[in-house]
């Protein structure tokens, strides 16, 4: 089995996982209402929230990173599993009908070409920074099964670790990858989670415009490829669209891609239905996420989540929504403060 097909594999596999885990808490149920993109978005946030409550105490614990994979591949399937046998005859089926009678426009065929075309140039693109530290650390990782407890250039038992490099955790899922397919941890990351990174920015930023433009196909889409497009000519290294196209694989490429529309995406979905409880789970798994990715999401995802909370509680004059929002901020405020008191955790 080549490299080539092993990586393309590895892609297929992740989006197919993270499909069928995001069935477990649809953004919606009502016939018609279904979509794709907004299931993977809700399993994007259930996945890496439940790779952080797994793999973290674990590696506090010193567990192998043998050990620590296969727990997680065991949880994967069961989630998977659990997801076919608990919603197949309702939501997947479904959303099967509606696929089947769904027509594509000329403009949303346009916008897949757009965005498989900047999902490969991504790819091509030189990362901008040094991506040494990550890749080094995944490969002593493997090298020997230990869960980021060895440096990963010198080679050195590590007596202590900064709060937050200890926190991100997502890193653990390209492991899983690369070592379930054979494949380096260069190409898991740089190739297989840039893809998705990319791909997942356009499927849920044209579900945001869908919301915003009150479900209308076309003007959705065009307004996603324009905003590619005003992204794309006028970036800057230091713009949120270089981050995307460059680092897209990165905690910070995913927290700007990936996580912080999935909010939006949330709120959004909020003013619809401001009752239904699996938003608020996801909204909850969002702030878990957040910590497994990046120190920098860590401090920014309460930040976003209170300008976005603020405008859908005046529009929809249900006060009630600020004590979901605090719950989903429960976890990344106390990681911001156990960052801040605790700087680095001793591993003695």
């Amino acid at each position: 089995m080549s490299l080539y097909f092993r990586t393309g594999l590895a892609a297929v596999v992740e989006l197919m996982v993270l499909f069928l885990i995001g069935g477990l808490a649809p953004f919606s149920e009502k016939s018609g209402k279904q979509s794709v993109s907004e299931t993977l978005c809700g399993g994007f946030l259930i996945y890496y929230a439940l790779l952080e409550i797994t793999v973290l105490p674990l590696t506090m614990a010193r567990v192998s990173l043998y050990v620590i994979l296969c727990i997680w591949a065991a949880e994967l399937a069961v989630l998977c599993a659990s997801s076919v046998v608990l919603h197949y005859r309702g939501f997947f089926r479904e959303l099967s009908v509606h696929a089947k009678r769904y027509r594509f426009a000329a403009v949303e065929l346009a916008l897949i070409i757009i965005a498989a075309a900047a999902a490969v140039v991504s790819v091509m693109l030189p990362s901008g920074r040094d991506i040494s530290g990550t890749i080094a650390q995944m490969t002593t990782d493997i090298y020997h099964d230990s869960a980021g407890l060895i440096n990963g250039f010198f080679g050195e038992v590590l007596t202590s670790v900064p709060t937050s490099g200890l926190l991100n955790r997502f890193h653990v899922s390209g492991e899983f990858y690369a070592v379930l397919f054979d494949i380096p941890c260069l190409t898991q990351m740089k190739i297989v989670q840039q893809l998705l990174t990319v791909i997942l920015s356009f499927l849920i930023s044209h579900r945001i415009f869908f919301r915003l433009t009150g479900g209308k196909r076309v003007p959705s889409a065009i307004a996603t490829i324009m905003l590619a497009a005003v992204q794309f000519t006028s970036r800057t290294p230091y713009s949120s669209a270089d981050q995307l196209l460059r680092t897209g694989w990165t905690g910070n490429g995913i927290m700007t891609g990936v996580l912080l529309p999935s909010v939006l995406l949330l709120l959004l979905a909020l003013y619809d239905d401001p009752d239904r409880r699996q938003l608020h789970v996801l909204g909850m798994c969002a702030g878990i996420a957040a910590v497994s990715l990046s120190r920098t999401s860590i401090y920014l995802f309460p930040l976003a989540l209170t300008a976005g909370i603020i405008p859908l509680v005046l529009s929809r004059r249900e006060p009630g929504l600020i004590m979901h929002a605090l719950l989903w901020m429960v976890i990344p405020v106390s990681a911001v403060v156990l960052c801040v008191l605790h700087p680095s955790v001793s591993l003695l």
